[in-house]
């Protein structure tokens, strides 16, 4: 059984038997090319096998020139291991990523961890990453930062836009027709067989057809297969195990478990206002005025404009809106400055006039005591929002009535708070048959926005619980965790998201399940000035910190 790819086609035009056959030109650039380039032993026998069959071909013939374009692009594949490359220290990468984006110190820290053993090793770092988070949050940019500092070149493959294998992995090459795979096409274009190779969007990718399974994947995935990678256009296997590969996703729960399983996940979670701030201040003011071509001092914005810009003007993880409203201005600055007017310096006051009325709704959060009112918080793919719960009763026979479109694990969260609440009333000096001659109505405002997940369900306890005691619910605080149906709070996910959208609320405490206790050190940047928490395990715990004492509602 031969291990050479399958041989082209052998052409209806041969010469007659006895002919002698003379390399041609084409034959002879090829052949020099082909001996010039490091093929390993495995694809310098393929390619005599091509030759000998191109020199069988007429010159011009369609089939010649798809031999020869096939066995140059194999010549020019990276077969050669990269040469040896001079690395930034320490402290001059810290610096170049400290350029490039602001905060990210985890992602920073693992750069510096991978730069620290390509220099000890001299190889040169591989691995398979994934920068996971919602959309305009740098992940594709940073995966471009690090490869600058590693030295090596960025192979950059929209993942997410793919629909056939063939796309990433080549189609077979036959009767002259075939073309290679983003893969390989990207190491020979970049002339390098180490690069960092990113794959954007990878929870997006949907392949089509016959390539539906997700096993050509595993051939970059995993250290084994990556060693000897086939794009199906060449036919031959290259080393792809010094690539180091970083995926890009926005739910990364998505992936595939084995892929998941080969992957390091870093979280790159919402930026704060103030971040959004000084990224539009000190990266991307600058960047637009460059493209708009005004010169520094042309666009100014005051204080009060950048707070009302990233508060009213965008609604977002990222900085992709912030980046295209303050273009808006840019533009309109530029205008100005062509049709006889001077620098801009816009005011807060400024901005309904320059980009129109303002696109988001303010999240300031009443602070006032409400019954039956809580504060929730969610996270949603623009990042942390609030999300209040509101809670009814009327008089009915026990049934439950859920709006703000909902979904099923939300509305599963309400179940099972209700459920526990019966079996808490009698604790709570009210009857135990109380919710049979009452019906129940959870609503969150919103209603045309979806809403789901179970993080909700610690709220949605407490704000039943103030309905039914009729004990108001202090508004200073937020509430985010899963409870089980013992009243056990669980821990969430999207903490950093939920701090943020807590502290846009006002809210100046957080009530937050134990199990998320060892998160919340490297999270005190996303709290605001003064913000308290509170940890707790169950859900007595958050009624009685949320709640006013009874004597104080009965004052009331």
């Amino acid at each position: 059984m031969s291990l050479l790819p399958e041989p082209s086609p052998t052409p209806a035009t041969a010469p007659p038997e006895g002919t002698e056959r003379r390399p041609t030109a084409l034959s002879r650039r090829l052949r020099a090319l082909l001996t010039a380039a490091p093929l390993p032993p495995r694809a310098r026998a393929f390619a005599e096998v091509e030759l000998e069959r191109l020199a069988e071909l007429p010159p011009g013939s369609e089939a010649a020139a798809a031999i020869a374009g096939r066995l140059e692009w194999a010549a020019e594949l990276p077969w050669r291991t990269a040469q040896a490359r001079t690395l930034p220290t320490q402290s001059e990468a810290r610096a170049m990523l400290d350029k490039s984006h602001i905060g990210r110190t985890l992602a920073k820290q693992r750069v510096l961890e991978m730069l620290a053993v390509q220099t000890l090793t001299g190889r040169p770092a591989s691995g398979h990453l994934c920068f996971a988070g919602p959309p305009g949050v740098g992940k594709t940019s940073f995966a471009r930062s690090l490869a600058r500092v590693l030295g090596r070149p960025a192979v950059w493959i929209p993942a997410g836009a793919v629909t056939e294998e063939s796309e990433l992995f080549g189609s077979p090459f036959a009767g002259g027709v075939g073309q290679p795979g983003a893969v390989l096409d990207g190491l020979r274009t970049v002339a390098c067989n180490d690069p960092v190779l990113i794959l954007d969007e990878l929870d997006a990718l949907e392949l089509g057809g016959a390539g539906e399974s997700i096993s050509p994947l595993l051939q970059l995935f995993d250290a084994d297969l990556a060693a000897q990678f086939t794009d199906r256009y060449l036919g031959l296997p290259f080393d792809l195990s010094r690539c180091l590969i970083i995926a890009t996703a926005e739910e990364p729960e998505d992936l595939s478990e084995a892929l998941a399983d080969r992957l390091e996940v870093l979280e790159f979670s919402s930026y704060s206002r103030p971040e959004k701030l000084r990224i539009g201040a000190e990266r991307l003011l600058p960047a637009v005025c460059e493209a708009a071509g005004l010169s520094a001092g042309d666009l100014t914005l005051t204080k009060t404009a950048w707070r009302r810009l990233v508060a009213e003007y965008t609604e977002e993880a990222g900085v992709r809106q912030l980046e295209r409203r303050l273009r808006g201005l840019a533009r309109h600055t530029a205008l100005g400055l062509v049709q006889g007017g001077g620098p801009a310096r816009v005011r807060g006051r400024d901005l309904p006039q320059l980009l129109g009325a303002p696109r988001i709704a303010d999240d300031a959060w009443s602070t006032g005591s409400r019954i039956g009112v809580v504060l929730g918080l969610s996270w949603t793919s623009a990042g942390g929002a609030p999300l209040p719960i509101e809670v009814a009763t009327t008089p009915g026979a026990a049934r439950a009535l859920i709006t703000g479109q909902l979904g099923e694990v939300m509305r599963e969260s309400v179940q099972t708070a209700t459920t526990w609440i019966k079996t808490e009333l009698p604790s709570y000096g009210l009857p135990a048959d109380m919710l049979e001659t009452l019906d129940l109505h959870v609503h969150c405002p919103a209603a045309a926005i979806p809403k789901d997940g179970p993080s909700a369900g610690l709220a949605i306890a407490v704000a039943i619980a103030s309905r039914l005691t009729g004990r108001p619910a202090r508004g200073t605080v937020a509430l985010t965790g899963e409870i089980s149906l013992l009243g056990q709070v669980l821990g969430v996910g999207g903490l950093r998201e939920k701090l943020l959208a807590a502290a846009r609320a006002g809210a100046s405490e957080i009530v937050l399940p134990a199990a998320n206790g060892p998160e919340i050190e490297r999270l005190t940047d996303s709290l605001a000035p003064g913000m308290r928490l509170h940890l707790v395990d169950h859900v007595r715990e958050a009624v009685e910190l949320v709640l006013l004492p009874a004597s104080r509602t009965k004052q009331a």
